[in-house]
């Protein structure tokens, strides 16, 4: 299931709260940890699904580069390389993150971990 964040996620509020504990601005660059994001399915799409951060707690991890606090956070999120087998609760563990071009990208590479919340099974995404 690959999954897709639309603006007209409910619970965008909550990820810019947890954004903005890691004090990062405008082309900044860490990586840190976002637990507990619960992936819905799309309602008509077989292969997308919605994001809920209400219950989402965020860990910030290495902050590569702080970035320009002067200009405001974006509001769009947005996921690359982020599938999983389906819908639930999951765990996304040493995830890039830049807020960029208006908006926040979570990057899943080689060295991010995407493990279903609560569980032991963990799968490496590639």
């Amino acid at each position: 299931m690959k999954i897709v964040v639309t603006e007209e996620d409910s619970h965008q509020y909550r990820m810019e709260e947890l954004f903005s504990l890691a004090r990062l601005g405008y082309g900044g660059i860490m990586r840190g940890d976002i637990k507990n994001i619960v992936v819905f399915s799309a309602a008509g799409a077989d292969r997308e699904g919605i994001v809920s951060f209400q219950r989402a707690y965020f860990n910030v991890g290495k902050i590569i580069a702080e970035g320009d606090r002067n200009f405001p956070l974006p509001r769009k999120i947005v996921f690359e390389k982020f599938e999983v087998s389906g819908p639930g609760e999951y765990s996304i563990l040493n995830a890039f993150l830049t807020p960029d071009d208006c908006v926040w990208k979570i990057i899943i590479d080689e060295s991010t971990i995407v493990a279903p919340a609560k569980k032991d099974a963990i799968q490496k995404q590639s």
